[in-house]
């Protein structure tokens, strides 16, 4: 998805756009990026925390509607004692509101820490496939969140993100990297902009326990559906030995 900073309506409207394409290609659970409806025109942000009350309503109606599962991307929030944060939702067939995660790394070079609190939790919550968990972009920098949930017996983890030009070298290997050191399935999916405009580059992808591509779009802004064999998480660790080889010290 292409994201135009301060377009809150344009990017609504594509967001959900990509939605319906999803429920039209059969998905069961489908993911947006982050801070899709804003982008980072962080000085309005108090203006899209207020506006994204109403994107969520939507989501829950829409998730409702199609019996789709929906990790939201993620938004910029208010607490309820005023801070702000960008924080990730996740919906379930239902409707039901059943995750939210308020990113717990923040990146200075976007001005993130000036205007977001930071989370201090990952969070996991269950699903027809598993355990599931949550981070945002800048997390996939620091491999503590994902041990954690491989100690929880995490199968996915998903990535929303606005990862940005140059660094896709960086991108490609960190996401193999958590794939292969945490035995789950990455599901990423970063923000695209045109190519001459070299900000958010694409590459979503995801990676199998293997450190497999499963699926992987370059800058090009698009839809895609794919299968998982979540057999694959359990034929690696049987044979890397991966959970029975860790020390007891951690």
């Amino acid at each position: 998805m292409r994201i135009h900073n301060g377009q809150f309506e344009r990017n609504v409207e594509t967001g959900f756009k990509a939605l319906k394409k999803a429920v039209e290609q059969k998905a069961q659970i489908t993911v947006l990026p982050e801070l899709w409806t804003s982008g980072y025109d962080l000085e309005n942000a108090g203006y899209y925390a207020k506006e994204n009350i109403k994107v969520l309503r939507r989501l829950s109606q829409f998730c409702q509607t199609n019996n789709i599962w929906c990790v939201a991307g993620s938004f910029i929030l208010k607490r309820k004692k005023g801070e702000l944060v960008n924080s990730c939702m996740a919906f379930d067939a239902n409707g039901r509101r059943i995750s939210s995660y308020e990113k717990m790394h923040l990146f200075p070079a976007l001005g993130e820490n000036r205007v977001f609190e930071r989370g201090d939790h990952p969070k996991i919550f269950n699903t027809p496939w598993g355990k599931a968990g949550l981070a945002l972009c800048f997390d996939i920098r620091f491999p503590e969140i994902f041990r954690h949930y491989f100690q929880k017996k995490v199968k996915i983890v998903f990535i929303p993100a606005q990862f940005p030009f140059p660094r896709i070298a960086h991108w490609k290997i960190l996401l193999k990297a958590r794939a292969l050191e945490d035995n789950c399935f990455i599901i990423a999916c970063n923000a695209a902009s045109h190519p001459d405009q070299k900000r958010r580059f694409g590459f979503s992808s995801i990676i199998d326990p293997w450190g497999d591509e499963v699926i992987k779009l370059e800058h090009q802004e698009s839809v895609i559906a794919a299968e998982l064999n979540l057999d694959r998480i359990v034929d690696a660790d049987k044979k890397l030995y991966l959970r029975k080889s860790v020390h007891p010290r951690f």
